[in-house]
């Protein structure tokens, strides 16, 4: 269990989004968030290199291709010998257990992706000793001594959604919560995001349930939901395949869509662009694995970074849809993206 104490302690850093950021090496999405910054060479290495990648499991297609990613632009970056993927299957005992043994193996770098905060500060801790840089990617975990931190998602992800639905409905109705994973720290503070932007409007949750960030589990969720016959305004979405699933429950059932955010899934802005109804797509980056290796690449040559690094992409709107929808691809792919036209072709044929 996460208590209130950790959670609010990985959340402050959210209320610096809005300070300017500090110049730095180009790193995409990601800008810094604070002045403090790694010391020029501590972490310089000769190539080539062997990196890890510590990652929960391949349950969904965004983890799918976050991964993917990963290995295409290691495969692209001769200072890369080799990148080494584990999979921890949202065990956080094994998590603890791969980053112990990358650590033990003398990796020359290390990124993770932990949906929980807390818990891995003694490892870190051991890496830093052994001169390994390990950057955290996802939620910002201000209580562990991370030389870098590169966020996403999170409270914005929830803002951007709260904030259009509250311009939808004119900042008064009633809406369903369909939540991703209970515990998980991405789905708390992108719940609490939602939250927070509708706090002085007169939007009510009037129901709300976890379908895991999955189509095969939010879809029955949904329709259980609407058969109940006591349809909301509208529903806040905390994203990946579950919006898609809605869409179609409504559709297979018979009943007008209402309003409902989304996130950038090739297959939710399929429905999107082939319906033109109204939305908005907050985009969770699944290239953010693929910028991670810049900024070790960057640690590993020498150079310095600053400890904090958020990213905020623009949301999708009907507006620059057609801007990030794929249609010659299949309902797997996630954007924006660092992929080619031509990975993708590869990777997500349709």
């Amino acid at each position: 269990m996460i208590s209130k104490k950790a959670l609010l302690a990985a959340t402050t850093i959210l209320a610096a989004l809005s300070a300017p950021a500090f110049a730095d090496v180009d790193l995409q999405w990601f800008e810094a968030q604070t002045e403090d910054m790694t010391a020029a060479g501590a972490y310089q290495k000769e190539g080539p290199w062997t990196v890890a990648l510590v990652f929960p499991d391949l349950s969904n297609s965004w983890r799918v291709q976050a991964v993917e990613e990963a290995r295409v632009a290691a495969a692209n970056n001769g200072n890369i010998k080799e990148l080494i993927v584990t999979n921890y299957q949202e065990d956080v005992s094994v998590m603890v257990s791969d980053m112990e043994d990358m650590v033990a193996r003398g990796v020359d770098a290390i990124m993770v992706h932990t949906g929980q905060i807390g818990l891995l500060g003694e490892v870190v801790k051991a890496a830093n000793e052994k001169n390994i840089p390990v950057i955290n990617l996802g939620q910002i975990d201000s209580g562990i001594d991370y030389p870098v931190q590169m966020g996403a998602g999170g409270a914005s992800y929830g803002r951007i959604g709260g904030e259009w639905l509250i311009e939808q409905l004119g900042g008064e109705g009633e809406i369903w919560a369909l939540r991703g994973i209970a515990g998980h720290s991405e789905d708390v503070t992108r719940y609490q995001g939602m939250q927070e932007a509708i706090a002085d409007s007169n939007l009510t949750v009037t129901r709300e349930d976890y379908g895991t960030w999955s189509y095969e589990n939010s879809k029955p969720l949904c329709e259980s939901w609407v058969l109940s016959g006591e349809l909301p305004d509208a529903i806040w979405s905390a994203g990946a395949d579950m919006t898609r699933a809605c869409v179609d429950v409504f559709e297979e059932l018979g009943v007008p869509l209402i309003p409902m955010t989304g996130e950038g899934n090739n297959g939710f802005l399929r429905q999107w662009s082939d319906r033109g109804f109204e939305s908005v797509a907050a985009p969770f980056l699944p290239s953010m694995f693929a910028v991670g290796l810049d900024a070790v690449e960057e640690l590993l040559n020498g150079g310095s970074l600053h400890r904090v690094y958020w990213a905020e992409p623009e949301a999708i709107t009907n507006d620059n849809l057609a801007e990030y929808y794929h249609p010659e691809a299949n309902d797997n792919l996630w954007v924006p993206t660092t992929l080619t036209d031509e990975d993708i072709a590869r990777l997500f044929p349709r």
